[in-house]
């Protein structure tokens, strides 16, 4: 026993925490590596980077902006042609669909209705470089 006559927690106890803690953190961790997964922060809503697209002067800036946010949020396949939705249509259109809303998001409203109708994200960006890409 301890100074103090109180008992100690067994060191299996401690154990069996640590270990159920560490299966959590492992679990989500794989969860975060999907593509297809989305948190409950990845709303359409969601506004990805600090300035709206509204010219050929801020292109570059916006981005590298827009593929640091991707990548943080592990959805940089959706525009970059790296994901084929053949794999699993529903759940490819539901993260392309979200990924478009946040580029949309993130122009102007004047860019926004001539790529509002492209079915996916890949083809709104590649359309923003040759437009925009100075």
């Amino acid at each position: 026993m301890p100074r103090g006559g109180a008992p100690t927690r067994s060191s299996s106890k401690n154990s069996n925490q640590y270990s159920a803690l560490d299966t959590n953190v492992r679990s989500y961790s794989d969860e975060a590596r999907n593509p297809y997964y989305l948190s409950n922060s990845d709303h359409p809503g969601l506004s990805l980077v600090p300035k709206i697209l509204t010219s050929c002067e801020i292109y570059s800036l916006w981005r590298r902006a827009m593929i640091v946010a991707l990548v943080a949020r592990n959805k940089l396949k959706f525009v970059n042609g790296k994901l084929s939705f053949d794999e699993d249509f529903e759940l490819w259109n539901c993260c392309n669909s979200t990924v478009i809303s946040w580029i949309l998001h993130a122009i102007s409203n004047e860019i926004v209705e001539s790529v509002m109708y492209m079915y996916d994200a890949t083809q709104i960006l590649l359309n923003l470089e040759e437009r925009f890409n100075q």
